[in-house]
């Protein structure tokens, strides 16, 4: 080892160690290069974030200022001597790595008070408009660059009339600050980048533009998709309105991750389109995040079981300034292992008394509900801590500290999900609703289930065409009535006939409801019936949809609705697949790929094990039967667990494998660490 290399590690040991030393009741200690800090400062009256990158450039989003007054509202933080801006200002005085360069970029996610400042009382010196917000940071420190997702020309659905608006267009107008105007750009890695040594971290540091104004990134190069239809043909109330075109973005930093996207929507108002739901669409993009600063404070109409069971954050961050921040079955989303396993913590810089007196017991979940929250990120990104710090003054001294937390990818896999094919079907009947109860109480992460389609238009669970083999019937599923299937019986796992029914997908998806992420084989063939009984049983969003046909062939024919569930592309790996064939899907980053091998190519298979560790996707592998995992199968796992279901997660990278012995993966998962 050089020695250039000795002392770079040793230096990089030594923070560390320095960093792990901190006590509460310390003051946190200044930013070192090479470690990236998120700072969610507490005013009590919006959002905002202050983000020191790894060679010192510095970035924030938002600085909001609402009324304080409403009872609604939270107290003012530490006090109402100054004004939220004023306040943001001496925060970032006190955390800056270089007080004279201020700041580098700073980001208006969308134009509503409580992200960019709408208390109209002190007028600038000029008085040609208000200091609040956004526009008292700029007039008290310097900004390299301010981003937001008007600019220019302010044409596309911002309300000019606004008067909180048109005080920022006169701040634009009339100050004498300097500072580069640019609109927020989708699908660019390069809007927010390093500016003071990239020569060092570039190659492990990224800000990605992941959406804003209805354009979303594709995943692949610049190229963006826009979600919404012609404005023109809406009616008023169905136009989208500031949250749902806030801007999003993720910044990784080697294993490390954080997204945020100000007010971004998950579920539409009553009585408005399903395109209002940007977060569906939006997750497979973002991907697996290690930290997620929740979208609209955690308020109800945000955060949604697709967003969070594909993100799967390890921590959230509710900025929360209301009484409805976060809502209560908001959060019972964020804490929900139904959703995804494994822990995770969820932080709050203020919580309401009357939200704590709503969220109840809930409460308790939550790791801390009042102060600064400080993300601190080691060098290369390989881990982090939380520090909560005291926001009732501006000593800002440590109140809690939270971690290490190891970043999932810097460390190995500890986490297997477990599918089971057909339900619990030894110990109740092929796909019956009581084998979906058997697999819950189980603690099995995924239910597969196949449908097929009555004579009277009915879709059932039925993995044949006929009856025959399951049932005491016989006959073709597509010649019986409801009423007929209804009168058979199911055959248990011992082929004998039981007690049980046919149940139709409506039943079925009502026991699964809000307990168990469900895949619906065959289910592209019957898509606009399955899409209607899914949305009035409300369970769209925890449904994975899985096809051998192209993504892109399927959203040309059903449009939006595809992404309101979870789409698995299956791929095929034959002798003529080629790695550039793969990565044409790979690069989509959807949350899971179902991988399909007669005879193990292993090239191919580390080839995407290799591409989707950065996406953090999950790769999906059948042990059912030989021709489906080049004989690493359930029944050889009987007697060489480690060289069937151990080889298919530690050498080929499974994240889910789907399995006919549920209990007994389970069993050999949680033996290993795998499962909690």
């Amino acid at each position: 080892m050089n020695r250039k290399r000795t002392i770079l590690l040793l230096f990089i040991s030594l923070l560390c160690a320095y960093v792990s030393a901190q006590k509460v009741g310390e003051r946190l200690p200044a930013w070192q290069p090479g470690y990236m800090d998120i700072h969610h400062i507490n005013t009590g009256c919006g959002e905002c974030a202050y983000i020191i990158f790894p060679d010192g450039t510095t970035m924030m989003v938002d600085a909001g200022e609402n009324k304080a007054d409403n009872p609604r509202h939270v107290a003012p933080r530490p006090n109402d001597s100054r004004t939220p801006g004023e306040w943001i200002v001496d925060y970032i005085n006190d955390m800056a790595p270089n007080k004279q360069r201020g700041l580098d970029y700073a980001l208006i996610t969308h134009f509503h008070s409580d992200h960019f400042g709408g208390v109209l009382k002190q007028k600038n010196a000029s008085g040609r408009y208000y200091n609040t917000g956004m526009i008292t940071v700029a007039e008290n420190l310097r900004i390299g660059k301010l981003v937001d997702r008007g600019y220019p020309h302010y044409d596309f659905l911002v309300d000019k009339d606004d008067k909180i608006v048109k005080n920022y267009f006169n701040f634009l107008h009339f100050t004498k600050r300097k500072f580069g105007m640019e609109q927020f750009r989708p699908g660019y890695d390069n809007q927010f980048k390093l500016l003071h040594d990239s020569a060092s971290y570039a190659k492990e540091f990224k800000v990605q533009n992941i959406y804003s104004n209805g354009n979303l990134w594709t995943g692949r190069g610049h190229t963006t998709r826009y979600l919404f239809p012609d404005i023109s043909t809406l009616d008023k109330a169905d136009v989208p309105k500031e949250n749902t075109l806030s801007c999003a973005l993720k910044i990784t930093y080697g294993d490390f991750s954080y997204y945020t996207g100000g007010d971004v929507t998950g579920y539409p108002k009553p009585g408005r389109s399903a395109f209002h739901d940007v977060e569906t669409p939006m997750a497979p993009i973002v991907g697996q995040t290690e930290v997620c600063c929740v979208n609209h404070h955690g308020y109800n109409n945000a955060t949604n079981d697709t967003f969070i069971a594909t993100l799967m954050p390890r921590v959230f961050v509710i900025q929360a300034s209301d009484a409805l921040h976060p809502n209560h079955s908001t959060l019972e989303r964020m804490l929900s292992k139904q959703l995804y396993p494994g822990k995770r913590d969820v932080f709050s810089t203020n919580l309401h008394p009357a939200a704590a007196i709503v969220i109840g017991d809930d409460v308790k979940k939550m790791k801390s509900t009042q102060g600064h929250i400080v993300v601190r990120v080691s060098p290369q990104g390989k881990e982090y801590y939380i520090y909560i710090l005291d926001d009732s003054n501006t000593k800002r001294r440590i109140k809690q500290i939270f971690g290490p937390y190891t970043c999932r990818t810097a460390a190995p896999r500890k986490e297997v999900l477990v599918a089971s094919h057909r339900g619990d079907w030894r110990n109740f009947a092929d796909n019956s609703a009581e084998g979906i109860e058997g697999c819950i109480r189980m603690g099995v992460d995924i239910v597969e289930i196949d449908l097929s389609k009555t004579k009277d238009g009915e879709l059932v669970l039925m993995h044949d065409k006929t009856v025959d083999r399951t049932t005491n019937g016989k006959g073709k599923v597509a010649d019986l009535t409801l009423a007929e299937i209804k009168a058979l019986r199911l055959k248990n796992g011992l082929g004998r006939v039981s007690d049980f029914q046919v149940p139709t997908l409506r039943e079925a998806m009502l026991v699964a409801k809000g307990r168990i992420t469900v895949n619906l084989d065959k289910s592209d063939k019957y898509f606009d019936d399955v899409y209607r009984i899914l949305k009035e049983t409300g369970t769209l969003e925890q449904v994975i949809i899985k096809s051998d046909k192209p993504y892109e062939e399927l959203r040309a024919t059903y449009g939006s609705d595809l992404d309101q569930m979870t789409f698995m592309p299956v791929v095929h790996l034959t002798e003529q697949t080629t790695p550039e064939e793969l990565d044409k899907v790979l690069d989509r980053h959807f949350p899971y790929y179902e991988i399909v091998f007669e005879k193990e190519n292993k090239p191919l298979l580390l080839h995407i094990k290799s591409r989707l560790a950065g996406s953090q996707s999950l790769i999906w592998i059948n042990s059912l039967w030989a021709s489906l995992c080049g004989g690493y199968n359930d029944d050889k796992a009987l007697t060489h667990p480690n060289e069937t279901w151990g080889y298919l997660v530690n050498e080929l990278g499974a994240g889910i494998l789907q399995t006919d012995r549920p209990e007994l993966m389970l069993k050999y998962l949680k033996q290993k660490h795998l499962h909690d």
